[in-house]
């Protein structure tokens, strides 16, 4: 896992507990927690594709 990835999973791992444990005081807080964390999300599956991308095709090809 490339340290971008680590960090990006930090960030989301944070809003995600603010989400869980009530952390707002307004719809719109809850909204805009909500849509940072979609965001994170989408960027964390890009870099995670981008990582894999750039390793090497064959032992992934050839893992068991």
């Amino acid at each position: 896992m490339t340290d971008k990835c680590f960090q990006l999973m930090l960030d989301l791992m944070e809003i995600s507990g603010f989400i869980h444990d009530n952390q707002f005081d307004s719809f719109e807080m809850l909204q805009n927690l909500l849509r940072t964390e979609t965001k994170l999300m989408m960027i964390l599956c890009l870099e995670i594709r981008k990582d894999i991308d750039g390793r090497n095709q064959r032992f992934l090809i050839d893992s068991p």
